[in-house]
């Protein structure tokens, strides 16, 4: 699920929530920086606690992104800092694939936490983000030209979605060969990683 939209969905509540109308006090940050040998009280802003803890919601993005050999106690430090602070409100993103989900009597990676899974864009979402960022068409042309070139499995992604409308607007086609996209998403990913 790389490139589904995870981290976008995580600001976009953490703008929504910094909002002046909200109740909430939101803190975002990157678990791709988090080291074992510190407790999540260090890894927050010092002020964190000096906030009454019904109103903060932390935001971790990025579970996966934890170096391998310190995930199983990163997530310890989690699991004991939610049951530490019971009032705190925290969303964590997390692959699919690094998430042990709770089924089967298996309390899961974070047994305190609700897990929910981002859908795929459907065709109207994919119509509706095309319309919004070009002024071309209503979508429809796109849509037959990824019909065409049978790239609306990748298009249902968001990040793949913005390279397939950021080509399409600047050639007014697609390419023939997915191994083009990947290219493209290649040289965006060591961009965005930089």
């Amino acid at each position: 699920d790389a490139g589904s939209g995870k981290s976008t969905e995580l600001l976009n509540l953490f703008y929504k929530l910094k909002e002046e109308d909200s109740p909430y006090f939101p803190i975002f940050q990157k678990l791709n920086t988090i080291t074992s040998d510190r407790g999540l009280d260090d890894f927050l802003p010092t002020w964190w606690n000096q906030v009454q803890p019904e109103i903060v919601v932390i935001i971790w993005d990025g579970l996966d992104e934890v170096l391998s050999e310190q995930f199983n106690e990163v997530v310890r430090k989690i699991n004991y800092f939610s049951q530490k602070n019971p009032k705190i409100k925290v969303v964590i993103s997390c692959r699919a694939n690094f998430y042990e989900l709770p089924v089967n009597n298996s309390p899961g990676t974070l047994p305190d936490f609700a897990p929910y899974i981002l859908d795929a864009l459907n065709h109207d979402s994919i119509k509706h983000y095309y319309s919004f960022t070009t002024a071309k068409s209503n979508g429809e042309d796109f849509i037959a030209e990824m019909w065409n070139r049978d790239l609306l499995d990748l298009a249902s992604r968001p990040f793949f979605l913005s390279i397939i409308c950021s080509h399409y607007n600047k050639e007014n086609k697609l390419p023939k060969e997915r191994v083009f996209l990947f290219d493209m998403y290649i040289q965006n990913r060591m961009r965005l990683d930089e």
